[in-house]
This record gives structure tokens, sequence and C-alpha cells, in this order.
């Protein structure tokens, strides 16, 4: 009966259709329901009424539905719901209100749905939620209050939901959580947070949280984190800050998540990283704090680190980096500096990094790379250096002996000079040890009579080496 016309439904319209199990009303004109419609379709297992005109929905509305499964609400113009309005609906599992215009939620409104796993309230004009509005709901397992207007979240607002595992708050205009707000969800793994107005994250706001996996915080106006804030969390997989307001990150803002696997921190404003900060990050594999303020990396900051494998530094402002900032990330394989200001790369600064695979410096300022910059990385198959002001690629930067993988190596867009200096790239070339990508567009700056020709079209000879490649 989808897509039709019809504005009203009566009272004895379904009389007889006890065995009906699916009754599909969506897209009408639908703006009243009498009471007790429904009262005799004992076996209906889904009732769609999505998109329809529907303002109000009154107490014996779905009186009868005892066995109903699956309640479509959603893209009405519903504003009211009265209490008990869903009384009768105790085997109901989903209940979809999406896209309506419900401004409140009120204590007795989803008394009686003590099955109902799914609660749909996204995209409607919330933003009052009475204290205990959800406290009859002991099967919920998903909760969506997504883009609403909620301001505040508040110590009751969530209580009885001890077996949710899912909360989405996303796009709201929240701006406070009181301590203690979630200390009833204990089954929590995922809460949704993101694009709110929070500016500081308080010490015992997640307090209760035990079993949450996924957290997202990003694009907030967070500048403040307290010390121990996230220390209760221990189930804690993901934790997504980008987008804030931080500048700082202290010692003690991360303790407590020694299970954590994925930190992102891109696009704060972050200039400082206090030493031993991440230390507690035992099981770290990913962190991103591409496109912030960071100008200098010092050696302790990233102690604890032992099972990081990608580490996102990308359109910083770096141009200091302390020997053995990176010693202690021996299972390190990825490391991106790509965007940064450093202009010398000298022998200490990459030592301890044995299993780095790709090192991206592609995009600074780099003028010279020293000897053995680079005899610790040993298990590096991508080295990206382009777009630099790299005149020349001494020898020595490797150690070849002990390297037996072979090397990817960028360094198009650079002012390469193409002389006998550069006859041992050509060299490992033929040797297959390193592969210059985009050799046809990598060309000689110098010397002159060289300038402009493509690095794949060389000789040794071109190079003044003492032999052609292949002899």
């Amino acid at each position: 009966m989808e897509r039709n016309s019809i504005s009203t439904i009566r009272e004895h319209q379904f009389d007889g259709l006890t065995n009906l199990v699916y009754l599909y009303l969506e897209q009408n004109q639908i703006d009243t329901i009498e009471n007790f419609s429904f009262k005799n379709l004992t076996s209906l297992r889904t009732l769609d009424l999505e998109r329809n005109r529907l303002s109000t929905i009154l107490e014996h509305h779905f009186d009868g539905l005892k066995n109903l499964d699956f309640l479509y609400l959603e893209q009405n113009q519903i504003d009211t719901i009265q209490d008990y309005s869903f009384m009768d609906l105790r085997s109901l599992r989903t209940l979809d209100l999406d896209r309506n215009s419900i401004s409140t939620i009120r204590e007795h409104q989803f008394d009686g749905l003590t099955n109902l796993n799914y609660l749909y309230l996204e995209q409607n004009q919330i933003g009052a939620i009475d204290d205990y509005s959800f406290k009859n709901l002991i099967s919920l397992k998903t909760l969506d209050l997504g883009q609403n207007k909620i301001f505040t979240i508040c110590q009751h607002h969530f209580d009885g939901l001890t077996n949710l595992a899912y909360i989405y708050l996303e796009q709201n205009q929240i701006d406070k959580i009181q301590d203690y707000s979630f200390k009833y969800l204990i089954s929590v793994k995922t809460l949704n947070l993101q694009s709110h107005k929070l500016s500081t994250i308080h010490e015992y706001q997640f307090e209760g949280l035990t079993n949450l996996v996924y957290l997202y915080l990003e694009q907030n106006q967070i500048g403040t984190i307290e010390n121990y804030s996230f220390r209760n969390l221990t189930s804690l997989k993901r934790l997504y800050l980008r987008g804030n307001k931080l500048s700082t990150i202290g010692k003690h803002q991360f303790d407590g998540l020694t299970n954590l696997d994925y930190l992102n921190l891109e696009q704060n404003q972050i200039e400082t990283i206090e030493d031993y900060s991440f230390k507690d990050l035992t099981s770290l594999r990913t962190m991103d704090l591409e496109w912030n303020s960071l100008s200098t990396l010092r050696e302790h900051q990233f102690v604890g680190l032992t099972d990081l494998a990608y580490l996102y530094l990308q359109q910083n402002q770096i141009n200091v980096i302390q020997d053995y900032s990176f010693k202690n990330l021996e299972a390190l394989t990825t490391l991106n500096l790509r965007g940064n200001q450093l202009s010398t790369i000298h022998k200490r600064q990459f030592d301890g990094l044995t299993n780095l695979a790709s090192l991206d410096l592609e995009q600074n300022q780099i003028d010279t790379i020293q000897d053995y910059s680079f005899k610790d990385l040993t298990s590096l198959r991508t080295l990206d250096l382009q777009e630099n002001v790299i005149d020349t690629l001494p020898q020595d930067i490797f150690d070849m002996e002990n390297h037996p993988i072979a090397l990817n190596l960028y360094i198009r867009r650079n002012p390469i000079e193409c002389n006998c200096f550069m006859c041992w790239v050509m060299q490992a070339e033929q040797d297959n040890w390193i592969n210059v990508y985009y050799a046809y567009s990598t060309v000689c700056y110098e010397p002159e009579t060289l300038n402009g020709r493509k690095w794949n079209t060389l000789t040794k000879l071109d190079l003044n080496c003492e032999a052609e490649v292949g002899e």
C-alpha cells in the first residue's frame, strides 16, 4: 500500500487481518491515525510508516501490536510523542524516528520497550533530554542522537542503558559534558562526539566506559585535556582528536591507554610534545600528527611507543630532529616527514629504525645529506627526496653491504648535478639495488651541457665515470 494518497488510518480498516506479518504504508500522505487502528494485527512483525505527514504519536496508536519487531516512522513531521505511546510494543526491536521534528525527549516516552535493540533519533531538533528518559530500555544496543541541537550531556541522561554498545551524538552543539554522565554505559564500545563545541576534556567525563573501543572527538574546539582523563579507558583501541585546538601534549594526558592502537591528532595547533607523553601507549600502531606546528623533535618524545609502525608528521614546521629522536621505535615501518622545513640530514637522526621500510622527506628544504645518515635503515624499501634542493647524493649515506633489499629512490624536482659523484647511483641501478622512480622526469640542473637531460637518458660517460653502464 506504499506510494499512494492515503491520509487517514481508521480504527476498523485492518479488522480480520490476524495473520498479517508485513504492512507497508510508506510514502503516503498519512497525517491521522485513529486510536486502536492496528489492535487486531496480532501477528504483525513489520510496520512501515516512513515518509508520511504524521505530527503526533498518541498513547493508543499502536495498541495491540504485541509481536511487532520493526516500526519505521522516519521522515514524518513528528514533533510530539505522548507518554506511554509505545507501551504495548514489548517485542519491538527497532524503532526509527530519524528526520522528524522532535525537540524534547521525556521520561516516559519510551516506557514498555524492554526488548528494543535499535533506537534512531538522528536529524531531529532535540535540544532537551529529561533525566532517566531511557532508563527502561534495558536491551538497547544502539542509540543514534546525531545531528540534533543538544547543548549539554547531563549526569542522568543515559541511566539504565547497561547493555548499550553504540551511542552516536555527532554534529550536535554540545559544549558541556557533566562528570560521570556515562557511568552506567558499561557495555558501550563506540562513542561518537565529533563536531561539537567541546573545549576541555575533564578528568571524570569518561568514567565508567571500561569497554569503550572507539572514541570520536574530532572537529571540536578542544584546547585542554586534563591529566588522567582517559585513564580508565583500558579497552580503548582508537582515539580521534583531529581538528581541535590542542597546542601542547602533556606527559599524563594519555596515561592508562595501554591498549590504544590508533591515535589521530592531525590538524591541531600542537607546538610542544613533552617528554614521555606517550609512555603508556605500548600497543599503539599508528599515530597521526600531520598538519600541526611542531618545529623540533627531541630524544624522549616518543619513548614507550615500542609497537608503533606508522608515524605521520607531514605538514608541520619541523626544522630540527635531534639525534636519537626515533631510537626506541624499533617496530616503525613508515615515517612521513613530507612538507616540513628540514635543511640538513645527519647521521644520528634516524638511528634505531632498523625495520623502517618507507621514509618520506619530500617537500622540505634539504640541501645536505651527511655520510651514514641512513646507515641504520637496513630494511628501507622507499626513500622519497623529491622537491628539495639536493644537488648530489653521497655514496656513503647507506650501508649498502648490510642492505639486502632493493631501494625505490625518488629524487626528481631537485637541482641535481649530473657529475661523477652520482655515478654510484647509476651503478646501483645496474646492480638492481636502486630503482630511480620517475627517471623520465628526473632531470639534470648542472652542468650546463646536461641541463634538462632526463636521468633515464644518461650514461656513465655523460657523468664522467670510468665506464659505460654494461661494460
